[in-house]
């Protein structure tokens, strides 16, 4: 009779061993493409921006780059998508992607210029440079452009032209 208890239970060992791989299994085909990965899939480049490379390995590259998204999610549309993707040196191929969704919404994006600027402002008194002479070309820059930019937006994101 021991023996027929001892092959129950190891029975019963082996399958919850069992139905634990499956789970993992199953965690790891579904977490194959996290929600910052599918997000980038659907959101769209914008043109007049350009992506920001970060310091990576030898194998990896970390990428901050700045997109339009039009598809609905909680409510929202029509959201600048910001977001930091790992990247395979090699082929540039995405790994990872985590990101952050920002609406058309003035004082948030004030803020995030501010910080950015700020930032700015540090490291040009690091280096003696004049932070002048650069916010000049930026504003030039975007008085040149600005209207192209404004009208990419508008296709992009189904907004009144």
């Amino acid at each position: 009779m021991d023996s027929y208890e001892d092959i129950v239970a190891k029975l019963e060992k082996i399958s919850t061993q069992i139905e634990q791989l499956d789970t993992k299994i199953n965690t790891v085909q579904k977490g194959g493409l996290s929600f910052g990965l599918k997000v980038l899939r659907t959101s769209k480049p914008l043109d007049f921006l350009t992506d920001i490379e970060g310091k990576g390995t030898a194998t990896k590259k970390y990428v901050l780059s700045f997109r339009a998204i039009a598809e609905n999610w909680k409510g929202s549309k029509n959201d600048f998508l910001l977001i930091i993707r790992q990247l395979e040196r090699e082929n540039n191929q995405d790994i990872k992607a985590l990101g952050i969704r920002i609406g058309l919404d003035i004082r948030i994006l004030s803020q995030l210029v501010k910080e950015s600027l700020s930032l700015l402002y540090v490291v040009c008194e690091l280096k003696n440079i004049a932070i002048n002479d650069i916010l000049k070309v930026i504003l030039n820059d975007l008085n040149e452009n600005g209207k192209k930019m404004i009208q990419e937006l508008k296709e992009m994101m189904d907004l009144p032209i």
